[in-house]
């Protein structure tokens, strides 16, 4: 297990039951600033042969109206705020920065428009082609059925607050009224995706805050509660390897945006 440190929070990742420390290792961060930006960098990572999944970069697409509305995205859309399209620039940044040269790197994103704004921003600040980005539905995120487009409260209001409450309760099996996916279900079609990748490429993804924590939980073997603790910033990238998670941070600061 190890600790990386957010701005003088801690957070605690470690493996799940089925965790094989040696598949996983992960030791303590060293953090390295570079202006506003923070490097979370594991040392001396171990030669794990045996790894079924290649090396990750996965990114959840910048703020957009809805996210700084409050309201639920899900298999619904909104556009890119100024803010969420600095984010995306961000990204493109520091992949260029941080993991240059990128051709070795096979390129993936969520069908949603918001991510393939910020696909197209990020490709502009990194010199990547957005068009070479392979669009795939199962990264999707999570549907929300009747309440994509409303506010926990506005869902209150219409007489759903038993149903929120019970979502609050079991997050990952719960399912929203009206055609939604329970996050287990999206686990599943997130883990499709993965066990199709060559695991002798990495991979740069860009998908939502759902599919992207499913793809943490599935990649590390955390327990649900372990992986709900993890922020899905979107100031951040998260980098998935066989010595575990690194998290990078771009230096556009946002709050935490919930659900989409």
């Amino acid at each position: 297990m190890g600790i990386t440190s957010f701005r003088g929070k801690a957070q605690e990742i470690k493996g799940g039951a089925n965790h094989d420390p040696a598949r996983h290792a992960f030791s303590a961060t060293s953090c390295f600033p570079d202006k506003d930006r923070y490097r979370f960098i594991l040392p001396n990572p171990p030669a794990i042969p045996s790894m079924p999944f290649p090396d990750i970069i996965l990114i959840r697409h910048g703020q957009t109206e809805w996210n700084r509305e409050g309201r639920i995205q899900g298999h619904g859309d909104a556009r890119l705020t100024d803010l969420g399209q600095a984010q995306a620039r961000a990204y493109g940044r520091l992949l260029a920065d941080r993991f240059s040269p990128l051709a070795p790197f096979t390129l993936y994103r969520s069908p949603a428009g918001r991510c393939a704004q910020t696909t197209a921003l990020a490709c502009e600040a990194a010199s990547l082609d957005a068009a070479a980005f392979t669009i795939d539905e199962r990264l999707k995120e999570k549907g929300y059925g009747r309440w994509e487009g409303m506010t926990r409260p506005e869902i209150a209001a219409a007489g759903d607050t038993e149903e929120l409450t019970e979502m609050d309760a079991d997050p990952w099996d719960h399912r929203p009224p009206g055609g939604g996916e329970t996050l287990t279900e999206v686990m599943a079609r997130a883990r499709d995706w993965m066990n199709g990748l060559d695991k002798t490429a990495p991979v740069i993804v860009i998908c939502h805050g759902g599919t992207g924590r499913s793809l943490i939980r599935s990649y590390l073997d955390l327990p649900p509660d372990e992986t709900l603790a993890i922020q899905m910033r979107q100031d951040v990238v998260f980098h998935l390897s066989a010595r575990g998670l690194d998290i990078l941070e771009t230096g556009v600061d946002v709050p935490v945006a919930p659900l989409g």
